[in-house]
Protein backbone atom coordinates (compact mmCIF):
# COMPACT_ATOMS: atom_id res chain seq x y z
CA UNK A 1 0.00 0.00 0.00
CA UNK A 2 1.10 3.46 -0.88
CA UNK A 3 1.87 6.30 1.85
CA UNK A 4 0.30 9.29 1.69
CA UNK A 5 2.49 11.10 0.73
CA UNK A 6 3.26 9.23 -2.51
CA UNK A 7 -0.12 9.25 -2.72
CA UNK A 8 -0.34 13.25 -2.72
CA UNK A 9 2.19 13.85 -5.03
CA UNK A 10 1.39 11.08 -7.61
CA UNK A 11 -2.51 12.52 -7.51
CA UNK A 12 -1.16 16.24 -7.54
CA UNK A 13 0.94 15.29 -10.36
CA UNK A 14 -1.72 13.75 -12.07
CA UNK A 15 -4.14 16.49 -11.29
CA UNK A 16 -1.63 19.50 -12.50
CA UNK A 17 -1.58 17.67 -15.90
CA UNK A 18 -5.12 16.88 -16.47
CA UNK A 19 -6.41 20.55 -15.29
CA UNK A 20 -3.46 21.94 -17.33
CA UNK A 21 -4.26 20.29 -20.43
CA UNK A 22 -7.92 20.87 -20.27
CA UNK A 23 -6.82 24.90 -19.38
CA UNK A 24 -5.04 24.64 -22.62
CA UNK A 25 -8.18 22.98 -24.43
CA UNK A 26 -10.42 25.90 -23.31
CA UNK A 27 -7.74 28.63 -24.37
CA UNK A 28 -7.20 29.63 -20.56
CA UNK A 29 -3.53 30.22 -21.28
CA UNK A 30 -5.01 33.49 -23.53
CA UNK A 31 -6.81 34.99 -21.33
CA UNK A 32 -5.12 37.94 -20.05
CA UNK A 33 -4.48 37.56 -16.35
CA UNK A 34 -2.87 33.96 -16.94
CA UNK A 35 -0.82 35.86 -19.45
CA UNK A 36 0.39 38.35 -17.21
CA UNK A 37 1.24 36.11 -14.56
CA UNK A 38 2.96 34.03 -16.40
CA UNK A 39 5.14 37.44 -17.34
CA UNK A 40 5.25 37.69 -13.71
CA UNK A 41 6.74 34.19 -13.03
CA UNK A 42 9.09 34.56 -16.06
CA UNK A 43 10.25 37.73 -14.70
CA UNK A 44 10.54 36.29 -11.27
CA UNK A 45 12.45 33.21 -12.19
CA UNK A 46 14.95 35.14 -14.23
CA UNK A 47 15.30 37.39 -11.54
CA UNK A 48 16.11 34.69 -9.30
CA UNK A 49 18.95 32.75 -11.23
CA UNK A 50 20.85 36.23 -12.29
CA UNK A 51 20.68 36.95 -8.84
CA UNK A 52 22.03 33.84 -7.45
CA UNK A 53 24.60 33.74 -10.23
CA UNK A 54 25.58 37.44 -8.81
CA UNK A 55 25.32 36.27 -5.08
CA UNK A 56 27.72 33.36 -5.97
CA UNK A 57 30.42 35.75 -6.57
CA UNK A 58 31.06 36.18 -2.89
CA UNK A 59 33.69 34.71 -1.79
CA UNK A 60 33.36 34.13 2.33
CA UNK A 61 36.68 32.24 2.90
CA UNK A 62 38.44 32.27 6.05
CA UNK A 63 40.66 35.26 5.78
CA UNK A 64 38.05 37.33 4.48
CA UNK A 65 35.86 36.70 7.59
CA UNK A 66 38.86 37.12 9.90
CA UNK A 67 39.22 40.00 7.96
CA UNK A 68 35.94 41.47 8.38
CA UNK A 69 35.94 40.42 11.87
CA UNK A 70 39.05 42.37 12.63
CA UNK A 71 37.89 45.43 10.83
CA UNK A 72 34.28 45.33 13.04
CA UNK A 73 35.23 43.72 15.69
CA UNK A 74 33.54 46.31 18.64
CA UNK A 75 29.98 45.01 16.95
CA UNK A 76 30.99 41.61 18.96
CA UNK A 77 30.78 42.15 22.40
CA UNK A 78 29.18 40.70 25.36
CA UNK A 79 27.11 42.10 27.94
CA UNK A 80 30.08 43.16 29.92
CA UNK A 81 31.66 45.15 26.69
CA UNK A 82 34.40 42.87 26.58
CA UNK A 83 34.94 41.86 22.71
CA UNK A 84 33.99 38.47 21.40
CA UNK A 85 36.40 35.75 20.18
CA UNK A 86 36.19 35.13 16.54
CA UNK A 87 35.76 31.36 16.65
CA UNK A 88 32.83 32.31 19.54
CA UNK A 89 30.96 34.60 16.80
CA UNK A 90 31.94 33.26 13.64
CA UNK A 91 28.44 32.32 12.25
CA UNK A 92 27.98 35.44 13.20
CA UNK A 93 31.04 37.06 11.33
CA UNK A 94 29.74 35.15 8.34
CA UNK A 95 26.49 36.47 8.34
CA UNK A 96 27.08 40.00 8.57
CA UNK A 97 29.84 39.49 6.02
CA UNK A 98 27.28 37.63 3.18
CA UNK A 99 24.89 41.02 3.69
CA UNK A 100 27.61 43.29 3.34
CA UNK A 101 29.27 41.81 0.29
CA UNK A 102 25.71 41.15 -1.68
CA UNK A 103 24.79 44.91 -0.60
CA UNK A 104 27.91 46.24 -2.33
CA UNK A 105 27.53 43.50 -5.33
CA UNK A 106 23.86 44.37 -5.76
CA UNK A 107 24.27 47.99 -5.90
CA UNK A 108 27.56 47.48 -8.46
CA UNK A 109 25.12 45.33 -10.43
CA UNK A 110 22.42 47.86 -10.66
CA UNK A 111 25.00 50.45 -10.95
CA UNK A 112 26.39 48.44 -14.36
CA UNK A 113 22.72 47.70 -15.67
CA UNK A 114 21.73 51.39 -15.08
CA UNK A 115 24.39 52.40 -17.45
CA UNK A 116 23.20 49.35 -20.03
CA UNK A 117 19.92 50.15 -19.59
CA UNK A 118 19.24 53.95 -18.56
CA UNK A 119 16.35 54.34 -16.43
CA UNK A 120 14.56 57.47 -16.27
CA UNK A 121 12.31 58.15 -12.94
CA UNK A 122 9.54 60.96 -12.78
CA UNK A 123 9.96 62.51 -9.50
CA UNK A 124 7.44 64.59 -9.94
CA UNK A 125 4.93 62.15 -10.19
CA UNK A 126 6.22 59.46 -7.86
CA UNK A 127 5.89 62.53 -5.49
CA UNK A 128 2.44 63.28 -6.35
CA UNK A 129 1.53 59.38 -5.91
CA UNK A 130 3.12 59.20 -2.44
CA UNK A 131 1.10 61.89 -1.38
CA UNK A 132 -1.99 60.03 -2.50
CA UNK A 133 -0.76 56.40 -1.38
CA UNK A 134 -1.90 56.52 2.59
CA UNK A 135 -0.49 54.18 4.68
CA UNK A 136 -3.53 51.33 6.02
CA UNK A 137 -2.97 50.28 9.61
CA UNK A 138 -5.36 47.93 9.40
CA UNK A 139 -3.88 45.83 6.69
CA UNK A 140 -1.97 42.69 6.64
CA UNK A 141 0.25 41.05 4.73
CA UNK A 142 0.60 36.93 4.29
CA UNK A 143 3.22 35.20 2.34
CA UNK A 144 2.51 31.64 1.10
CA UNK A 145 5.20 29.67 0.87
CA UNK A 146 5.26 26.27 -1.78
CA UNK A 147 7.92 23.93 0.27
CA UNK A 148 7.78 21.53 -2.88
CA UNK A 149 9.03 21.42 -6.43
CA UNK A 150 12.29 21.98 -7.58
CA UNK A 151 13.45 24.87 -5.10
CA UNK A 152 11.29 26.58 -1.94
CA UNK A 153 9.88 29.32 -3.34
CA UNK A 154 7.14 32.09 -2.24
CA UNK A 155 3.88 30.86 -3.84
CA UNK A 156 3.23 33.75 -5.98
CA UNK A 157 5.86 36.34 -7.79
CA UNK A 158 6.65 39.13 -5.20
CA UNK A 159 9.12 41.70 -4.95
CA UNK A 160 12.35 40.57 -2.92
CA UNK A 161 13.37 41.73 0.43
CA UNK A 162 16.77 41.94 -0.37
CA UNK A 163 16.35 44.80 -2.33
CA UNK A 164 15.18 47.02 0.28
CA UNK A 165 18.61 46.80 1.69
CA UNK A 166 19.88 49.08 -0.94
CA UNK A 167 18.02 52.41 -0.09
Amino acid sequence: MLSIPVLRKRYGKWCRINYCEEAYRRGLDRHPFVVNETKKWQVKLLYLAERAAVVRMINASDSALDNYYRVHKKQYIDIKGKVKDFLTVRESVKGDYFSTEESLLLVKTIELLNKKYPVTVNEELLRRLSRKTVSDPRAIEAVFYKPGGSFPRVAFPTIDEAWSMLR
